[in-house]
């Protein structure tokens, strides 16, 4: 919402969609930043407070593997063609 509803109030140059790539949010890619965040959340951002607030040592166990496996995913994913040097490609999305 932060990166459309206000656009009116701007100058046409400066509106979300005339940013490079689209904007933080491009239309042609937001199923993809969608999905691509989802899985952030639930592998990610869930994975640290799992593991972080973990009060067995099974517990921490089963959730810090796939906390760093995803995470190397993501470094993965950053390192290789055509994600450089952001998530999806050259420019900054809302994802990154």
């Amino acid at each position: 919402m932060m990166y459309t509803e206000f656009d009116d109030l701007l100058e046409e140059d400066r509106r979300e969609p005339n940013h490079p790539g689209g904007g933080f949010y491009p239309v042609h890619l937001r199923a993809e930043i969608d999905a691509f965040n989802e899985w952030v959340y639930n592998k990610i951002s869930n994975g640290v407070y799992k593991t972080g607030f973990a009060t067995t040592q099974e517990a921490y166990e089963e959730n810090v593997y796939p906390l760093f496996q995803a995470l190397d995913l993501v470094v993965a994913r950053l390192s290789q063609q055509p994600h450089l040097p952001y998530l999806f490609g050259e420019h900054i999305t809302d994802a990154d």
